[in-house]
């Protein structure tokens, strides 16, 4: 175990990082398979945040872009980080 304190590991995805989000979720369960993980949503497709939802230990929230200048909504800034 990682720790005997909970601990959560975030992250965050779009559309286009998607099957790198799938494959850092699978290595995770793999080695820490009790670890709980946060995703944020920065614009996944209906159909893969459907797909999140079917992970166990995994909960998906949406970024929240509008507390953020609206420079940061162009991911590419990476000003979101």
């Amino acid at each position: 175990a990682l720790s005997e304190v909970p601990v959560t590991l975030v992250t965050a995805s779009s559309e286009d990082y998607f099957d790198r989000l799938r494959n850092l979720v699978g290595s995770v369960h793999t080695a820490e398979p009790d670890l709980q993980i946060l995703v944020y949503d920065m614009g996944l497709t209906r159909k893969q945040r459907r797909e999140i939802g079917t992970w166990d230990g995994v909960r998906l929230r949406p970024y929240p872009f509008g507390k953020y200048p609206a420079h940061v909504r162009t991911l590419a800034n990476y000003a979101w980080k």
